[in-house]
């Protein structure tokens, strides 16, 4: 499975919340037309509100979860990145968000690699 939202994705448990000021923490309220219901928000609705940026830029479609990436390659000439992807054939990413929970130091040094 997968969704926007990140860590507010996976961590659903009951009394999560933010120990930041809503307004400060969540980002495109007024774009979005949210107002927070608390100063710190319940993860429920930061959940929700990541759903709300995806849905409200169009972002849902384009987006791509649960994926392993194999390889990244910068192209120059095109000006965007070639992904490769397990039991996938390469294919450009324009627009690339990467996150993950690395377990090993060979992923976390491959990630290093990419933002040298």
């Amino acid at each position: 499975g997968g969704d926007v939202g990140g860590a507010w994705y996976w961590n659903r448990y009951p009394g999560a919340m933010c120990d930041t000021a809503a307004m400060v923490y969540l980002p495109l309220l007024e774009e979005t037309g949210h107002m927070p219901s608390q100063k710190y928000t319940p993860a429920p609705e930061i959940f929700g509100h990541a759903g709300r940026i995806a849905d409200t830029f169009g972002l849902r479609d384009r987006a791509l979860f649960s994926t392993q990436v194999t390889s990244l390659e910068w192209q120059d000439d095109l000006q965007e990145w070639l992904r490769t992807e397990v039991d996938e054939p390469a294919r450009s990413a324009i627009d690339l968000a990467v996150a993950t929970m690395l377990n090993d130091y060979q992923a976390a040094d491959a990630c290093h690699e990419l933002l040298d």
